[in-house]
């Protein structure tokens, strides 16, 4: 058994050392050059975590609501475009569709109403530079820009969920 574990632990060590770690944000696209991703995410959950850091239904601290769900539907715009040759603009733009479904108990448990509000469209557009401090013998890159809200609306007319977070972030990485 003890021979087993050390061939094991023989051969991790040498995939570790030989493993050459490749992050593909470190890379600046050529003058004039692209690349396009369109990507599809979809979430659906029943539970949250409270302030605890516990896992609870959705709305399960309120009393008068029960058979709560959540869910997210969005499709992602990505785009890298060289301005020039060590500098990358890079954006994202989601849109999505937000969805919140929930069965409020009114009069004392009289009577019960199933609510749901959805909201969809634009939500926070981000846009970087990137700028290749060093290409050999490795790729390091400095990125940094702006979230910039588009699809919040701090009033709602249906009180859905959120598009964004209403607020400008500034990143630097």
């Amino acid at each position: 058994m003890a021979r087993k574990c050390g061939i094991a632990g023989a051969v991790l060590l040498v995939a570790l050392l030989a493993h050459q770690s490749a992050f593909a944000g470190a890379w600046t696209q050529k003058k004039h050059g692209y690349y396009l991703k369109i990507s599809g995410n979809y979430l659906f959950t029943t539970r949250e975590f409270n302030y605890l850091g516990e896992t609870l239904d959705i709305f399960q601290e309120r009393l008068v609501y029960k058979n709560t769900s959540f869910q997210d539907f969005n499709v992602t715009l990505y785009l890298e475009y060289g301005l020039f040759e060590r500098l990358t603009l890079v954006g994202t733009l989601p849109f999505k569709g937000l969805t919140s479904k929930r069965t409020e108990i009114i009069a004392a448990g009289l009577l019960e109403n199933r609510v749901v509000v959805a909201n969809s469209g634009l939500s926070d557009i981000s846009l970087l530079l990137r700028y290749q401090l060093l290409a050999t013998p490795v790729a390091v890159s400095l990125q940094g820009g702006l979230k910039v809200p588009l699809g919040y609306d701090s009033k709602p007319a249906n009180d859905g969920p959120p598009l964004g977070t209403g607020e400008v972030d500034q990143e630097i990485n």
